[in-house]
Parts: structure tokens; C-alpha cells; sequence
């Protein structure tokens, strides 16, 4: 009854030549990044033996005001060095300002001209000073680029190691666990989704959210403006993006303050004119109301008001609901593995009459029964005194609302990232600075998502058909044995043009080629019950299974599988139709 399927080793070597090229880009990129950051981690990491000097502020403040937005913080200090008096300028290796004048303004607030500070020097060159030695967390942004570098190196490993020839029998003919690591992979996949996803809205998203909302108690304040311009940026994918970038100047109890928030959001995108309207409406030197935190003057925002890319925000939760969602489901589903891998190892190690079973004295010190290390339910499975006795009203695998879930999840996940990016091009569109790349580049991610979009509509409706109650006379059906079967379908019946119930016997076997894992499923037996256009059958209908004595009866192991399934399937014009499959437990002759 069982069957052989061969596969091709696919190691010819245009097929290597192409992985590796495609593999050597991701471990070009990495590299280059890995090495540019860890020259700066290291620069930072010598810094940590230079010793503390006190030093004195001389001079501080936000210079480079230019018509591009680029400011940075200028402060000079002076400190002595084994008897000679030095200065510096350096505030830490590698800045060199910003665009952002908050981001300017908070270093020169915390080294106000005149304060008394802590320096650190170079003793092999003492002209050499910083203020800030900057943070070791630094280097767990290396990280990032190292993903990068394993995903080529493994790729073109992979590409050219060598298979050897039992990489082509199924899995079930190896020891058991040896796919162990294999199936912890997606686990640690959808790990990374979730704290990545949980990670950025923590960081940005939160605060930018509870600033909005602490904002509508802000206190509004006049103010002037200082500079007011669209900003441009070198954008992905060859476009341009751009943002409003305006500098105001306020007051507070006589103290002067100076901030360029103009909303809470930040970034770029595409499209100018929406942004040169708003800078047409604040020209330089006008008067305008901004918002500032009464508990903080230096703490002001320029609108105040909800803005449409606050939605944006939301977009990292689709990465949190996702990969809790695979984390869970691919854990579960790695214990239950594990779980069958070590029954099976239990029947493999002991000495029994049956092959593959151990004998009553393992399985008695194991706690594992002949019937259990077959694959088939325990008696333990069915309620005491009723053993396989019914009837039993038969439950689906899988019920129409967790199938609409399980479209529902990956539909938002893709069109919650495509969404971002489509919204970037209507921008432009719209702004009539069209980003023709980028639209091109966008249609058949669109196409994918507007398809699982589809198919989760289908789903949705499929929540209204009429569901069919299926009762059996017993729970389970042995070889060579027979099972009646009834159903009813209340409600709608009449909806259901044509009524199909059929029973198939199903083989799953695994196999392992490289990295990847590909089950093979082939139909052995296939009983149609019932096909009927009446009415009267089918809204009520009786049916009797009779399993031929001569197949192969339920059976589960890690790697193979024979599963008994009973399918209904009732057609609907202009709707969905009605498809519901069942289990069905079948014992070996003589139950």
C-alpha cells in the first residue's frame, strides 16, 4: 500500500552559481555594515581606559543655521593635562549635528557655557578630549548587519555542501529528533517578529501617542518663526521624500526657547506641495500659537492636532499580534512533535512481540501503551463505560471561523506593511510629484493583498452558510467493519443545490531535502456516501460506511501519517460553498 517518491538532488551548478550570487549580495552588505560599525564600537570601547579630567564649558550653543535645516551643537571646554591647559571641541566621536534643532539643543543644554563638567582624554595624545564617551548598547546594533551576514554565509553553505544519499529517504527511516533544531526554527522566527514589533512601539510609538494625547492640556503659547521650509530627502527606491521643517521661537517667564517639533509623527514622505502649503502659511518672521508643557518650557510642539500618519504607529502591532500569534502555534506544535518523537524512541529501543512495539514490561515502566506508540486513540480518549459505543455527533477539524482567522492574520500582516508604502505613492500621486518606481515596484504586492483580502471576504460569508450536523453510530470503525451515519442541516437547507459526503483514506509521509521540509500526501481510498440534488436528502439523509478489510487503519507517527476523513461539501450558487471535513477513527480488523 505504500509508495516511493524520488527527488532530484538539484545540485547542478548553474542552480549553485545563481544561490551563491544571490546569497554573496546579503553577505557583501552585511559585512560592510558589520565592519563600519564595529570600527566605531571599538573606538568607543578604547575610549572607556581614557581617564576623567574635570573640564570648564568656555562656549555653548546651536550653530550652522543654514537654509537646509542642519544644525549643531558647538560647545568649547577647556581642561589641564599633567600641567598644560588644553581645549577641545569634540562632544563625542562621530557627531556632526543634526537636522533637527531639538536634537541640537539638548546637548548644548546639558553643557551650558560656564558649568563645570567631566572630560575624557586620550593619554597617548592629550589634545585628544570628548565629553561623551557615548554607549557600549551601541554594539548590539551590530546585530543587525550580522543577520545579514549569517543569511549569506548559511545560504551559500547550503548551496554547495554536500547531500549525502539518506537526505533523500523520508525522515521516519532516520533516528528520531533529527529534525529537532529544524522545527524550533520558525519558533525563533516569529520570536524576533515579536519583540522587534513589541520593541518599536514601546520605543516610538507609546510615547508618540501619549504626547498627542498629554498635548491637549499643553499650554498655547505665541511665538515666532524663525525658519520655515520643506526639507527634501533622498528617499527608497530612487524617490524623494519631504517634510515641513519649521523653527519658532517662544517665550517663558522671560526666558527665550527654540524648537522645530512640528508635529509629534516626525519622518518623510512623498509629495511637496501638501508641505510647501503649510510652509506658504507660516512664513519666516510671522507670528503663530504654538503648544508647550507647562511642566517642561523647553517642551512645545507646533500642531497639536491628530494627523492621519499617526495610524502609522499601528503598524508594528501587526508584527507583535503576528508573531505571538506563529511563536504560540509553532511552540505547541514543536512540544506535540517532540512529544511523538519520544514515543516512538520508547518503541524503537525495547524488544516487544509486534515489530515497532516494545514489551509489556517497557511500556509498563514507559507508561505507554502498544496502542498509543501505533498511532491510534487510547482508551482514555473516550468517556469511561462507553469505550467506541455512540452515537457521537461528529465536531469539524476546523470550523469556518478558524478558517476566516487564519486568512485574517497573514491578510493583515501583508496589506498592513504593503499599506504604508501604497499610501507613500497616492501622496505623490495626489501632490502631482508622481513616484512612478515606486508604483510600478508596489502593483503585484498590491495584487497579492488585494487576493488575500479576497479570500478573506470568501471566508467571512462562508460564516453564514448552513452548517450540516453530522451523528455517527460509534466513535471509531474497525477494518473490514461498517458505520452508519446521519445528518441534518437546519436553518437554510434549501440554499444547497447539490449535497456530496465521501470518506478518503489519506497517506502523509515527510521527507528532509537540505533545509527544507516537503510532505508528500497521497489518496488510497475514497467511499462516496451520499450525491444528491433532493431536497428532502439533503436537509435529512442516512448513509452506512463500510471500510474494505484489506487498507490501512489510523496511524501517526512523527514523519507518517495514515488519517480517515469524512468530507461534505454542498454547492451554493453565488456563494461560497459549504466544505467541512471530519476525522474518522479507523481500527485494525477486528477493533
Amino acid at each position: 500500500m505504500g509508495f516511493t517518491v524520488k527527488f532530484g538532488d538539484g545540485s547542478g551548478t548553474a542552480s549553485k552559481g545563481c544561490l551563491t550570487l544571490f546569497f554573496l549580495v546579503f553577505l557583501a552588505a552585511g559585512l560592510l555594515f558589520t565592519g563600519l560599525m564595529a570600527m566605531e564600537l571599538v573606538q568607543q570601547v578604547r575610549q572607556r581606559d581614557w581617564p576623567a579630567v574635570p573640564c570648564t564649558i568656555v562656549r555653548s550653543g546651536v550653530g550652522g543655521e543654514s537654509t537646509d535645516g542642519s544644525y549643531a551643537a558647538s560647545v568649547e571646554y577647556r581642561y589641564e593635562w599633567q600641567g598644560r591647559a588644553l581645549t577641545s571641541s569634540v562632544i563625542k566621536t562621530g557627531y556632526s549635528g543634526s537636522e533637527s534643532w531639538n536634537d541640537a539643543q539638548s546637548l548644548v543644554d546639558a553643557y551650558p557655557a560656564g558649568a563645570a563638567s567631566t572630560c575624557y582624554v586620550n593619554p597617548a595624545n592629550p589634545v585628544e578630549a570628548v565629553l561623551d564617551r557615548g554607549s557600549l548598547w551601541f554594539g548590539l546594533i551590530l546585530l543587525i548587519p550580522l543577520i545579514f551576514v549569517a543569511i549569506g554565509a548559511g545560504g551559500i553553505w547550503f548551496a554547495w555542501r554536500k547531500r549525502r544519499p539518506e537526505a533523500e529517504r523520508p525522515i521516519s527511516s532516520r533516528a528520531p529528533g533529527s529534525g529537532a533544531a529544524a522545527r524550533w526554527v520558525p519558533v525563533a522566527v516569529f520570536a524576533v517578529f515579536f519583540l522587534v514589533g513589541a520593541g518599536v512601539f514601546v520605543a516610538f510609538c507609546i510615547p508618540m501617542y501619549a504626547n498627542y494625547l498629554a498635548a491637549r492640556d499643553w499650554t498655547p503659547t505665541p511665538c515666532t518663526i524663525i525658519v520655515s521650509e520643506v526639507q527634501s530627502h533622498s528617499g527608497s527606491k530612487g524617490g524623494t521624500t519631504y517634510n515641513v521643517h519649521i523653527l519658532y521661537e517662544y517665550e517663558v517667564a522671560g526666558k527665550t526657547y527654540r524648537r522645530d517639533r512640528y508635529t509629534f509623527m516626525g519622518g518623510s514622505s512623498s509629495g511637496r506641495e501638501g508641505k510647501a502649503a503649510v510652509v506658504d502659511a507660516h512664513p519666516a518672521g510671522s507670528k503663530a500659537v504654538c503648544y508647550r508643557n507647562p511642566a517642561n518650557p523647553r517642551d512645545a510642539v507646533f500642531d497639536r492636532g491628530w494627523q492621519w500618519e499617526y495610524l502609522l504607529g499601528l503598524i508594528p502591532l501587526v508584527f507583535v499580534l503576528g508573531g505571538a500569534g506563529g511563536f504560540i502555534g509553532f511552540t505547541r506544535k514543536a512540544l506535540r512533535e517532540k512529544a511523538r518523537e519520544w514515543r516512538q524512541a520508547v518503541a524503537q529501543a525495547s524488544a516487544g512481540p509486534a515489530p515497532g512495539l516494545p514489551s509489556d514490561a517497557a511500556r509498563r515502566s514507559a507508561g505507554t501503551s502498544s496502542r498509543e506508540l501505533a498511532g491510534l486513540p487510547k482508551a482514555a480518549d473516550f468517556e469511561p463505560g462507553r469505550a467506541f459505543e455512540g452515537p457521537v455527533e461528529m465536531k469539524p477539524s476546523v470550523s469556518p471561523g478558524f478558517k476566516l482567522g487564519c486568512m485574517l492574520l497573514p491578510a493583515l500582516f501583508w496589506n498592513g506593511i504593503v499599506s504604508m508604502f501604497v499610501a507613500e505613492a497616492v501622496d505623490s500621486w495626489v501632490k502631482g510629484d508622481t513616484a512612478w518606481f515606486l508604483t510600478i515596484f508596489l502593483i503585484p504586492f498590491v495584487v497579492v493583498g488585494l487576493v488575500l483580502l479576497v479570500a478573506c471576504g470568501y471566508f467571512f460569508l462562508a460564516l453564514f452558510n448552513p452548517r450540516p450536523q453530522l451523528t455517527a453510530s460509534a466513535r471509531a470503525v474497525p477494518l473490514g467493519g461498517s458505520l452508519d451515519l446521519s445528518w441534518k442541516i437546519p436553518g437554510l437547507a434549501s440554499r444547497i443545490k447539490r449535497l456530496r459526503i465521501r470518506v478518503e483514506g489519506r497517506e502523509e509521509a515527510t521527507y528532509r531535502r537540505g533545509t527544507s521540509t516537503t510532505t508528500d500526501k497521497h489518496v488510497f481510498a475514497r467511499i462516496v456516501l451520499a450525491d444528491t440534488r433532493s431536497p428532502f436528502e439533503i436537509r435529512n439523509g442516512r448513509a452506512t460506511l463500510r471500510v474494505p478489510g484489506g487498507l490501512m487503519h489510523t496511524f501517526e507517527s512523527p514523519n507518517n501519517k495514515i488519517v480517515w476523513t469524512l468530507h461534505v461539501a454542498g454547492e451554493i450558487e453565488r456563494w461560497p460553498d459549504v466544505s467541512e471535513e471530519y476525522s474518522i477513527v479507523v481500527l485494525p480488523a477486528g477493533g
